[in-house]
């Protein structure tokens, strides 16, 4: 089963960035992330849940636990989220990829085939033509796709009231327009919805066929959610599968993969070769990891490491904690069994969030 958000216009979906105009300054501005996180999308099904249900928010526990049990996910995962686009009758899934601070989407298909038939191990790959893992790629005809942003400038307001807000002021955001994706190549107009798959037993079994009219993101954007019969992002992984026993495999990283951290923050990166790390994340991923299944070997890991903040929590008005954060398009070889790469996409790779689909990874089989 799947959870499909069709969208008819303009999105702002914020990340953990601050807002508020005594930090931001007089030029106070949100840009919309290029998908939804994680918690954005369980938090709408869990709204859309409650609301169907007619049933009261529950008290507070935790950030995470508050949506695994509103939706009953104890048996069940988020897988996602990612962009489904329908154009000339057939469908095909763009994952996200990030670059220091630059997002872009990539066709799921493209990053397959890209991985699959390298000529040499990716990290030698790197070293040897001293490429950056996009300009790696990119040669070998992966499309970096960006949807357009559009701006607009709002007045605070009060939130009960909705009038201005004594002591606010004018505000700028850029919103994410999926109707028209754009490359170095091409411009072509899609229909376009942001997904995720609900693989096991859940609440959300009650609500399957349902459709319905929430808001989705900031702005009080409106988008329209179907709950249906399939699971697209795991049916492609299940077909990746098929003829693997054991051996090598990537793992793409399709969603941010959450690892907690000290609490001085301020201890938590350090100066290395010129950039930054968060010298926890190797090893908390390993321990994870060897905890998860004896079998599975980490190979490397490519990409960066961020922190970040897994946002605010309005039913307790407080801001949720602070991660190491490996990001959307990190890759990952490990080796390992056929069920251990199962197990893998299955349950993800994030210490926190797991279950609303942080750490969600596509494990990609090295053809030998």
């Amino acid at each position: 089963m799947y959870a499909l958000f069709k969208l008819q216009e303009p999105m702002l979906f914020r990340g953990s960035m601050e807002f508020s105009p005594n930090v931001r300054g007089p030029k106070t501005i949100a840009t919309s992330l290029i998908l939804p996180t994680p918690s954005t999308i369980a938090g709408a099904l869990a709204t859309f849940y409650l609301d169907t249900q007619k049933l009261n928010l529950p008290q507070a526990t935790g950030w995470e636990r508050d949506v695994v049990e509103i939706l009953g996910l104890d048996e069940a995962q988020l897988k996602g989220p990612y962009l489904i686009v329908e154009q000339d009758s057939e469908e095909e899934l763009y994952i996200q990829f990030e670059d220091k601070d630059e997002q872009h989407l990539v066709k799921f298909s493209e990053i397959v085939r890209a991985l699959q038939s390298l000529d040499q191990d990716l990290r030698k790959s790197l070293v040897v033509k001293k490429k950056k893992l996009w300009e790696l790629l990119k040669d070998n005809h992966v499309e970096f796709y960006q949807p357009a942003f559009t701006e607009r400038v709002g007045t605070r307001l009060e939130r009960l009231y909705k009038r201005v807000k004594e002591g606010g002021g004018l505000y700028t955001i850029r919103m994410v327009d999926y109707s028209v994706l754009r490359s170095n190549k091409e411009s072509k107009k899609s229909n376009l919805s942001v997904a995720v798959d609900i693989c096991g037993r859940s609440k959300l079994f009650e609500l399957e066929k349902r459709e319905g009219v929430l808001r989705l993101g900031g702005e009080g954007k409106i988008s329209q959610l179907v709950i249906k019969e399939g699971e697209p992002l795991t049916s492609k992984v299940n077909k990746l599968l098929t003829s693997f026993e054991k051996g090598e495999a990537y793992l793409y990283l399709l969603t941010y993969s959450l690892y907690r951290s000290s609490k001085d923050y301020l201890k938590i990166q350090e100066v290395c070769k010129g950039g930054y790390v968060a010298p926890t994340v190797w090893r908390r991923l390993e321990e994870f990891l060897r905890e998860f299944s004896p079998s599975i070997k980490v190979k490397y890991i490519i990409g960066a490491c961020k922190i970040l903040g897994a946002g605010y929590s309005l039913s307790s008005e407080t801001r949720k904690p602070i991660y190491a954060t490996l990001p959307p398009g990190t890759i990952i070889k490990v080796e390992g069994t056929k069920e251990d790469l199962h197990k893998l996409y299955r349950e993800g790779i994030s210490e926190v969030g797991s279950k609303i689909g942080y750490g969600t990874v596509i494990p990609i089989p090295l053809i030998c």
